[in-house]
């Protein structure tokens, strides 16, 4: 690599901070917008359980809104759940939809947590993204200077 290639990366770095911190924010908007959504429009129903899926330690439910049924799923462990006692049609309490969105629903997550996490993480991407960007203009400034005071 020539000089003026590396002196240009050299200036630049401080932008893969910020786009480190756009795709973090990208990522994480999702599903804040959904847990945003069950947060303020959750509402309990009965659900029961329709299926285990062990590959991906999922097991998926249904519940009926309106005469429609929608499914969802939920992630398990060994550990904490006792998902290995239930077969298909037994009840699941816990699970709440979005009565705005009733395909949306949510089981076994705490959203005001969730939210909480994902405030702080979107603080955090904000921050690293806004301090890459004056990183760069503070580098690129002195490098004009130095480039013109040289001349």
């Amino acid at each position: 690599m020539s000089l003026d290639k590396l002196a240009w990366l050299k200036r630049t770095w401080p932008l893969a901070l910020s786009v480190l911190a756009a795709c973090g924010i990208i990522r994480l908007l999702p599903q804040m917008y959904l847990d945003f959504e069950l947060s303020r429009h959750g509402t309990p129903v009965r659900a029961w359980y329709t299926d285990l899926n062990q590959d991906n330690d999922v097991f998926r439910y249904a519940y009926v809104v309106d005469g429609v049924t929608y499914e969802g799923k939920a992630s398990w462990s060994d550990a904490n759940s006792n998902i290995y006692a239930h077969k298909p049609g037994d009840e699941l309490k816990g699970v709440e939809y979005c009565s705005t969105k009733p395909w949306l629903s949510n089981y076994g997550r705490d959203l005001k947590w969730e939210l909480l996490k994902a405030k702080i993480w979107m603080s955090c991407s904000a921050f690293l993204f806004l301090f890459g960007i004056i990183l760069y203009r503070l580098r690129l400034r002195k490098h004009t200077h130095l480039a013109v005071s040289a001349a």
